[in-house]
């Protein structure tokens, strides 16, 4: 592609180019207003700590790594991302802000007794919008790879995860054990999940050892803390 061809953007001191064959009406004014992932932005100065170990699952395009690589010195980060027109975008914002982070494209969760190596993934006009929900209009679908979410935080020893992934986070958190993570910060998605959901998902991770901690939660973009 040519210089023309994509849109050029900077949130928070994070330089972010973006394609602009996916880059819908309603995104660019997010991008451009500064609304996109705001809330995940806000307070990223008090939920990471120097040396953390980030593993973010739903990496959209790169910002909110970038900016927790901009905000602290992480030991090392990973982002998992299963839309794949948006892991060359990812790597990319993390190539203009200066960090050679790890991005994988794939779904990470619970495999349990499904042992598939792939599962649909919903790619819609808005890129934010994509997601494992067939149910809802999409523009088209793609098989993407199954990522085993338990052995990936064995292997990798997150000591925070940030997660944004369209309402999965529900059966995600009911099913991996979190016990070698210090810091959960989750976007929960109620349109998605219902009011039952985010009763569910609370209550897993309470069970867990995780508080929900307020002074650093912001709407639907929540701060666990594993009580010490």
């Amino acid at each position: 592609m040519s210089d023309t061809e994509y849109s050029y953007f900077e949130l928070k001191g994070v330089s972010i180019r973006i394609p602009q064959e996916i880059l819908s009406e309603r995104m660019r004014e997010a991008f451009e207003s500064g609304r996109y992932e705001a809330l995940e932005a806000r307070y990223m100065h008090r939920i990471l700590k120097p040396g953390d170990r980030l593993l973010e699952l739903g990496g959209g395009v790169g910002f909110i790594s970038a900016l927790a690589g901009k905000t602290v010195e992480l030991e090392a980060c990973t982002v998992v991302e299963a839309n794949p027109l948006l892991c060359e975008v990812i790597t990319e914002t993390h190539r203009r802000n200066g960090f050679g982070f790890r991005v994988l494209n794939a779904v990470a969760g619970p495999l349990g007794e499904d042992q598939t190596s792939s599962i649909p993934f919903y790619l819609r006009e808005n890129f934010w919008g994509s997601s494992l929900d067939g149910t809802r209009n999409y523009r088209s679908v793609t098989n993407v790879a199954r990522l085993d979410l338990q052995k990936l935080i064995e292997e990798f020893r997150p000591t925070i995860i940030i997660c944004d992934i369209e309402g999965a986070e529900v059966d995600l958190v009911s099913e991996i054990d979190f016990s070698t993570v210090d810091r959960l910060y989750f976007e929960i998605h109620k349109a998605e999940t219902g009011i039952k959901g985010v009763y569910s998902l609370f209550l897993s991770l309470l069970s867990q050892g995780f508080s929900y901690d307020p002074d650093n939660s912001v709407g639907a973009v929540v701060l666990f803390s594993k009580i010490q």
